[in-house]
């Protein structure tokens, strides 16, 4: 429910072994938009301290909508905000798809 140092170690395993698969990790908007309706308790995702430990690991990263709803695709308010902390913030490279 809370971030410490295992959860930390664990991200930065995962974020090691994507790196290293080049595999990107994903910035999840259904988390976003999910955290902001209060449906998240605890520890929520996108989890900041994740993404800081991805940037300084080297990962790649890729945006996903989740749009379980397909108008959420219509705004794209949150995205531009994922995309503005993983360019600018974090400068990350950040792919548009995995193909």
């Amino acid at each position: 429910p809370q971030w410490d140092d295992a959860a930390a170690d664990a991200c930065r395993a995962v974020a090691r072994a994507c790196r290293d698969l080049k595999v990107p990790v994903e910035y999840n908007l259904e988390g976003v938009r999910a955290s902001r309706k209060g449906n998240h308790p605890g520890i929520c995702y996108p989890n900041r301290h994740f993404w800081d430990i991805a940037a300084e690991e080297g990962c790649t990263a890729i945006i996903g909508y989740d749009a379980h709803i397909p108008e959420t695709l219509l705004d794209d308010s949150d995205w531009l905000v994922a995309r503005r902390l993983i360019d600018e913030e974090l400068g990350m490279k950040r792919i548009e798809n995995i193909f």
